[in-house]
């Protein structure tokens, strides 16, 4: 199972006026613990970031999986309940699980998160759709 943690960094860009401008960036990042977590952000940022950069913040994240439909589009993160019945007492019982889903659009993320569950053998229901401030997923 992966382990998603959310890194957060600051860095000085160039816009397309030649002004160098503070960003501030959230990444979702595939990590082991917080210092893998730090240590693959730095990496990515070596290689993606001309200047310096830090990272300022990480915490871990509630996103189970990850979804991409469009190489270009936002990310969304979609909430998806779905109900089970627990093996031991026969009784049902809800899940939530978040899904973080390169789109498009929230229309193109519903019909995403339909494809993507369409397999399961319980009954799913989206529950919330929202633009999410990850800006890029790193493996």
């Amino acid at each position: 199972m992966k382990t998603f943690f959310e890194c957060k960094a600051k860095f000085v860009a160039t816009d397309e006026d030649g002004k160098e401008k503070r960003k501030s960036e959230q990444y979702l990042v595939n990590a082991v613990n917080f210092t893998d977590a730090e240590s693959t952000t730095i990496k990515y940022l070596e290689q993606n970031i001309s200047g310096s950069s830090t990272v300022m913040a990480i915490k871990r994240s509630s996103i189970d999986e990850v979804v991409n439909v469009s190489d270009e589009g936002k990310y969304y993160l979609a909430k998806v309940r779905f109900v089970s019945i627990d093996e031991d007492s026969g009784k049902p019982k809800q899940a939530t699980i978040q899904l973080l889903i390169q789109a498009d659009t929230p229309n193109q993320t519903l019909d995403a998160v339909k494809e993507h569950t369409k397999d399961w053998v319980v009954d799913v229901q989206v529950v919330q759709v929202s633009e999410s401030k990850i800006v890029d997923v790193v493996e």
